[in-house]
C-alpha cells in the first residue's frame, strides 16, 4: 500500500484488480475501491476477498491451477 496523504493508504484493489483505487483508512481500517465500489470495515473485506477467491477456484479445476502456479504434486 502507498503513503496517500491524511490518514488513508492507497494500494491495488484485490477484489476488482483496480489499479491505485483501493483506499483504507488507517485510524477505522474501513475501505472502499474507488472503481468497483465495493465498501465496509476489515470484516466485510476479508468476507468479499473470501467469496472472490472461492468463486475464482469454483469456476476452474484443480488441474489448471496445478499448472498455472507450477506446483510440485496434484495434492498440493
Amino acid at each position: 500500500m502507498a503513503q496517500s496523504p491524511g490518514s488513508q493508504a492507497r494500494g491495488d484493489c484485490c477484489l476488482c484488480g483496480g489499479e491505485g483505487k483501493f483506499y483504507v483508512d488507517r485510524e477505522s481500517g474501513k475501505w472502499e475501491c474507488k472503481l468497483c465500489g465495493r465498501s465496509g470495515n476489515p470484516l466485510t473485506f476479508v468476507r468479499q476477498l473470501w467469496e472472490v477467491s472461492h468463486q475464482s477456484t469454483q469456476q476452474r479445476s484443480y488441474e489448471e491451477l496445478f499448472i498455472e502456479r507450477r506446483l510440485m504434486s496434484l495434492e498440493t
